[in-house]
C-alpha cells in the first residue's frame, strides 16, 4: 500500500501534498495511526520491516517537499507559512523515528532496520554520532549487509579513518559485487583520496587512477543507461594527466558521445557536447572539435564559453 502511494505522491503537486497531511490530521479520530498501524505488524520481523520501509520512503518525500515549500515561502517573506510548512516536515521525519525506535525495541538484531534509522539519523535529522553506532551494530549483525559496510565505509572516510574505511568499502564490493552505487563511491573515493589510498594498498599515482577508471567500467557495466555513471566516468578521463597517465582522448570522446546519448535536457545535453568538444582541442582535432561547438551553440546561443572556443578556432 505504502509503495503505490509513494509512486502516487512523487508524481503529485505540492498543493496535493499538503491536502494529505491536513487530511490524515482531519481523520486521527477515524482512522489508526502509522505508528498504531505497524504495531499491527509486529509479529514477523520481514514484514515489519518492509511496512518501515515503505513509510520511511512516504514521509521522508513528503518532508522534502514541505521543506521546498518552506524555501519558496521563505522567498517571499511569508514567516508563519515557513514555520507551519517546516513543522510538517518535522513531524512527518519524527514519525518515521518512532517507527524505527518501535522496530529497533522488537527486533533489535535487524541490520536492515539499523542501516536505514542510521541514515534518518544522518541524513535528516543531524545526529552523525547517533548514525554511527546504528551502521556500527548492523555490521556487527550481519558483515555481508553491503549497505551497512558502504554506509559506515564513507563515514570513517570523511573523518580521516581511512584504513578502516576502506576495509569497510571492500567489505561492501565483495558483499554485493553487482551494486553500482558501491563501485562509483569507491571511485570517488580513489580520486579523491588518492594519496592514502597510494599509501595503504602501495600504489603508485598511475595505478590509483586506472584502478578507479576500472572500477568506474564496471559500475556502467552494471548500469549502462545511469546518465550519472556515464557523465562521471566521461569526466574522470580529463584527470589523466592529474595522475601521470597518458590521457586517452579517442576514449574520452566516446564516453561523452555514450553520455549525451542518455542526457534528461538540453542543459545535459549542451555540458556533454561542450566538454566532447574540448576532448577534441586537447586531442589537436579541430574539426570534430568545431562540429561539436556548433552543436553546443545551437543548445546555448548565448553561451561566452563557446563563443569563446569557437573564436579560438578561427585563430
Amino acid at each position: 500500500m505504502y509503495s503505490s502511494l509513494l509512486k502516487l505522491m512523487l508524481f503529485t503537486s505540492l498543493g496535493a501534498f499538503c491536502c494529505f497531511a491536513v487530511a490524515e490530521e482531519t481523520h486521527a479520530d477515524d482512522t489508526p495511526s502509522p505508528l498504531a498501524r505497524l504495531n499491527e505488524h509486529l509479529y514477523d520481523r520481514e514484514t515489519f520491516e518492509r511496512k518501515v520501509r515503505a513509510l520511511d520512503k512516504l514521509y521522508t518525500t513528503i518532508a522534502h517537499m514541505k521543506m521546498e515549500e518552506a524555501r519558496s515561502l521563505k522567498e517571499r517573506g511569508d514567516a508563519e507559512g515557513v514555520r507551519i510548512a517546516l513543522g510538517e516536515a518535522g513531524r512527518h521525519l519524527a514519525e518515521v523515528k518512532e517507527a524505527y525506535v518501535l522496530g529497533l525495541a522488537h527486533f533489535g538484531e535487524s541490520a536492515l532496520l539499523h542501516t536505514f534509522y542510521g541514515e534518518l539519523l544522518h541524513d535528516h535529522l543531524g545526529q552523525e554520532h547517533e548514525a554511527v553506532k546504528h551502521w556500527e551494530e548492523a555490521v556487527r549483525l550481519d558483515k555481508a549487509y553491503g549497505r551497512a559496510q558502504n554506509n559506515l565505509g564513507m563515514y570513517y572516510l570523511h573523518v580521516g579513518r581511512y584504513d578502516e574505511g576502506l576495509v569497510c568499502m571492500d567489505a561492501a564490493l565483495a558483499a554485493e559485487p553487482g551494486n553500482p552505487d558501491w563501485w562509483f563511491n569507491m571511485v570517488q573515493v580513489y580520486l579523491t583520496n588518492f594519496t592514502q589510498i597510494m599509501k595503504i594498498r602501495g600504489w603508485d599515482r598511475a595505478k590509483v587512477y586506472e584502478e578507479a577508471m576500472r572500477m568506474s567500467e564496471r559500475a556502467l557495466a552494471l548500469s549502462p543507461s545511469d546518465y550519472q555513471l556515464l557523465y562521471d566516468h566521461a569526466l574522470n578521463h580529463f584527470l589523466a594527466d592529474r595522475f601521470g597517465v597518458p590521457p586517452d582522448w579517442e576514449r574520452a570522446a566516446r564516453a561523452w558521445q555514450e553520455a549525451v546519448k542518455r542526457a534528461h535536457n538540453d542543459s545535459q545535453r549542451f555540458e556533454c557536447t561542450l566538454n566532447e568538444a574540448r576532448v577534441h582541442l586537447r586531442a589537436g582535432n579541430s574539426g570534430p572539435a568545431r562540429v561539436c561547438l556548433e552543436q553546443a551553440r545551437a543548445l546555448a546561443p548565448d553561451s561566452p564559453v563557446v563563443r569563446q572556443l569557437l573564436n579560438e578556432l578561427k585563430d
